[in-house]
C-alpha cells in the first residue's frame, strides 16, 4: 500500500492543495476524494508524476 501526503492540514476555498505519493507507487495514481455537502472528484496521474495540485472551493466545485 502507498502513502499520500498533503501540503496542507485543511483545506479552505480557493486555495491550493497539493497531494503527494512515494516515488515507489505504480502509475497511473487515482485519488478519489468527496467534498462535503458537495461532490466526488476523482483525479489521476499522468505519466511518472509523484504529486498533483488542486484548487478547492466550498461550493463544491475542483479545477485541475
Amino acid at each position: 500500500m502507498e502513502r499520500f501526503y498533503l501540503n496542507e492540514t485543511s483545506v479552505s476555498q480557493c486555495n491550493p492543495v497539493e497531494v503527494y505519493w512515494d516515488a515507489t507507487a505504480v502509475s497511473p495514481v487515482r485519488v478519489l476524494g468527496v467534498i462535503p455537502q458537495g461532490q466526488i472528484f476523482e483525479f489521476s496521474s499522468i505519466g511518472e508524476a509523484t504529486s498533483m495540485g488542486m484548487c478547492t472551493s466550498t461550493s463544491g466545485q475542483l479545477t485541475k
